[in-house]
């Protein structure tokens, strides 16, 4: 997709309709936010010791998962 107003719209909303449903699946809290210029996107802080690379591998397919279910 270039680089226009639709996909700085479109980038901007997904995030915010992915967190919804993770909030209402009841799998992850994921903070977003945007940056300068950016749209929003996912920021995610690491401070429980005993979280493990299975626990990323799912939070990384969750958000596929649900990406792909989003109607364009």
């Amino acid at each position: 997709m270039k680089e226009n107003k639709d996909r700085y719209y479109l980038l901007h909303k997904t995030t915010a309709m992915l967190k919804s449903q993770m909030m209402e699946k009841g799998t992850m809290m994921i903070q977003y936010q945007p940056l300068g210029h950016l749209p929003n996107f996912f920021r995610v802080a690491f401070s429980n010791p005993v979280i493990t690379t299975s626990d990323i591998d799912f939070m990384l397919q969750e958000i596929c998962s649900l990406a792909t279910q989003i109607e364009p």
